[in-house]
């Protein structure tokens, strides 16, 4: 066998070793409880370029907070984190903040998300200005050119979030995150508030995206058939731990750990029953 480069194997995008994440617990305390709460428990994943991996769990096993951690907008207690060669944990702010411009995260909740008091086309060109990416007329185009990505009018610019319906403004998110051009995008529930058939379309837009811009994904999610459709690869969360890893037909087909089993089988149960 050839030892010529082509034939190695890629190197992972993002790599992330014994990453553990603690919070103070708020309130009083009962006696023999810990001052702490340990959210994530000595994680360790990587996803390569262009790959996508679906992180699923039920809700408050640390998913939302493991994929924070990754971007660094959580603080780890300790672990590792390597972007392209990088490492996140320990850069300094101003390579933190370049880093930014190749991380980026779509959030669950657009009405958090999004300034009620910025209109869209300020949201979309925001990581612009903050990163001063353009002159302002450069600027216009590319809002336009991502609204138009996302299938959005260009006319949209000038509205308001609460003008807008769900699937608008989880697609005015997409456009946010995609502003800088980033290698790595990091969606948490991305599609999960909204009705099925527009889950459909925003989970279509970002597997398109995928295709056409080569994007490296960490997919949140608790929806077993959108990770099944959408991820090459899944991670099974629990209790703040992985408890398994495997690629996604490998896993949904032959499911190791009892927790996973259990998962599968809880989403089968909740299909409606054919007539």
């Amino acid at each position: 066998m050839s030892n010529t480069p082509d034939n190695e194997s890629p190197k992972p995008l993002l790599s992330v070793t014994g990453l553990s994440v603690d919070f103070r617990n708020a309130g009083r305390r009962s006696k023999g409880t810990s001052l702490w709460h340990r959210a994530v428990d000595n994680v360790s994943l990587s996803i390569d370029q262009g790959r996508s991996l679906g992180l699923v769990g039920e809700s408050g096993c640390g998913k939302t907070t493991l994929s924070r951690a990754v971007l660094r907008l959580v603080e780890p207690t300790h672990g590792q984190v390597w972007f392209d060669g990088t490492d996140v944990l320990t850069a300094s702010r101003s390579k933190l903040f370049a880093l930014r411009k190749r991380m980026q995260i779509v959030f669950q909740d657009t009405s958090a998300s999004l300034n009620p008091r910025m209109t869209i086309g300020n949201a979309i060109g925001e990581p612009l200005v903050v990163h001063r990416v353009g002159s302002t007329f450069e600027q216009r185009d590319r809002i336009d050119e991502l609204l138009n990505l996302v299938g959005l009018h260009e006319d949209i610019a000038a509205r308001y979030p609460h003008e807008l319906s769900g699937g608008q403004r989880q697609r005015v998110g997409i456009a946010r995150a995609l502003a800088l051009r980033p290698d790595l995008l990091v969606c948490d529930e991305p599609a999960s508030a909204l009705d099925v058939s527009v889950q459909a379309q925003i989970i279509n837009l970002l597997s398109e995206m995928k295709k056409t811009m080569k994007l490296t994904y960490l997919f949140v999610s608790h929806d077993l058939a959108v990770v099944r459709h959408f991820c090459d690869n899944v991670a099974v969360m629990f209790e703040g731990k992985i408890v398994e890893s495997a690629p996604t037909e490998e896993l949904y087909a032959n499911p190791q750990h009892p927790y996973t089993m259990s998962l599968l089988a809880s989403a089968t149960n909740a299909l409606p029953r054919q007539a």
